[in-house]
């Protein structure tokens, strides 16, 4: 009996904590989350040689209710000791959500035999009485470029 217990709390284990990153695509690295009431989440996409920022603010459902807004979504790269934006433009200025607001950069591709560190750079803001906000940033990745 004590076994069969074991394995169903394995299991129902696996199975919830596999639904927490059901929103992430399998390709999204340095992946950085934070937040109770207001969840965000910052992340790199990587396709290939190309890097394209992406981040998430969502409302949890916890009684207190706040509007969402994901903007200034861009790619850095790390050169010379600094980070730098490696896109030209910032995106997504699409307003304020009731619940959640899902906004990505500019993609950025390598060159052949390069081997980049990149994050994502984003502002997460949110508002019920007033506002607040905050700058997020992903954990740095390696985008290797092998054309």
């Amino acid at each position: 009996m004590k076994m069969f217990k074991r394995a169903v709390a394995t299991t129902a284990a696996l199975l919830i904590g596999g639904t927490m990153f059901a929103g992430l695509p399998a390709n999204a690295a340095g992946t950085n989350c934070d937040g109770s009431q207001v969840r965000t989440c910052i992340n790199v996409r990587i396709s290939g040689d190309t890097a394209t920022p992406a981040a998430r603010i969502t409302d949890v459902s916890d009684g207190v209710d706040f509007q969402v807004n994901a903007t200034h979504v861009v790619l850095q790269k790390y050169h010379n000791g600094a980070w730098v934006n490696a896109a030209d433009k910032v995106k997504d200025f699409d307003g304020w959500h009731d619940r959640q607001d899902l906004a990505v950069g500019d993609s950025k591709a390598c060159e052949a035999g390069q081997v980049i560190k990149v994050r994502a750079k984003a502002r997460f803001d949110w508002k019920r009485a007033g506002t607040d906000h905050e700058w997020a940033y992903s954990k740095p990745v390696n985008l290797v470029c092998a054309h």
